[in-house]
């Protein structure tokens, strides 16, 4: 996702699960269509070198989870101050635990 209104319409009209290194955000607006995934890192975080390295861990996190997520979703992960610290692993280990409460995984037939 890359417009504001996009974002604003997630927040405002989705659902949010807090966690500990960020807040995933979903929203399943009518209509079909691929899973869209947009990040969040404000300057609190640090400076750009540490806010660009938090959006690479977490698109690549939800990148190789891509084929697992239900179609048709706007997702936003909106990252906390604890990301700038945590490792892949703990990340990975977060996202899988929200998705799950989130329930963003396709279901097997």
């Amino acid at each position: 996702m890359t417009l504001t209104a996009e974002f604003r319409r997630v927040r405002l009209e989705g659902q949010s699960w807090p966690g500990r290194y960020f807040t995933l955000a979903v929203l399943e607006p009518a209509g079909a269509g691929p899973s869209r995934t947009g990040f969040i890192t404000t300057r609190q975080l640090g400076g750009a070198v540490v806010r660009n390295r938090i959006r690479r861990r977490l698109r690549e996190i939800v990148r190789s989870s891509r084929p697992r997520l239900k179609d048709a979703c706007w997702i936003v992960l909106i990252a906390r101050r604890a990301s700038a610290r945590a490792t892949s692993g703990a990340l990975r280990l977060e996202w899988e635990r929200l998705a799950a409460r989130a329930c963003l995984w396709k279901t097997v037939t």
